[in-house]
């Protein structure tokens, strides 16, 4: 149903790897030492980018490690790059594994042929980042982080106390 949808077969038994492998999936043996190791890097090519965005070879254009960052490396990542992780729904996986499940979803069903452009599909992609971490900030008073403000999306407060009625009324 989900051919993009990676599985993973572990078993004590390794006569089961071949037979795996031939059905395109993953295979683990419950007894390796490694396991942990074997299960990590699984995860981490799957089911995320890790930190960086790699493009179809493998190669870093970008690093994102949060929704923020990969807006902003959307921004400037090669088309080539965009296409390679949307036909592959890489975008939903990359949020599913950061529990970001309800735009996982909702963009999970969208096909780059569904837009004229590549460049269509990235600033579908930005804007519903945007959309969504807006909605998620929503009356949200936070306090104040240099290196994490964002002025389009975020409110928040520099110093202690309580705030005033007008600060209170411009936040909500």
């Amino acid at each position: 149903m989900y051919p993009e949808l990676p599985v993973m077969l572990q078993s004590l038994t390794s006569d089961y790897e071949a037979e795996a492998k031939a059905l395109g999936l993953s295979f683990m043996p419950k007894d390796s030492p490694n396991l942990a190791l074997l299960l990590r890097q699984f995860m981490t090519e799957y089911f995320s980018f890790g930190i960086y965005i790699p493009d179809s070879r493998g190669h870093e254009v970008g690093r994102a490690a949060d929704l923020k960052s990969l807006r902003e490396q959307l921004e400037y990542v090669p088309e080539e790059s965009i296409r390679y992780h949307a036909e592959r729904n890489h975008f939903s996986n990359w949020l599913k594994a950061r529990t970001e499940f309800g735009l996982a979803h909702k963009l999970r069903p969208r096909k780059v042929s569904d837009f004229p452009t590549v460049d269509g599909l990235r600033n579908d992609l930005i804007s519903s980042l945007g959309a969504y971490t807006r909605l998620q900030q929503r009356g949200l008073i936070t306090e104040f982080e240099k290196d994490t403000f964002d002025p389009n999306t975020s409110f928040a407060r520099i110093g202690g106390g309580s705030l005033g009625g007008k600060a209170r009324a411009w936040a909500f």
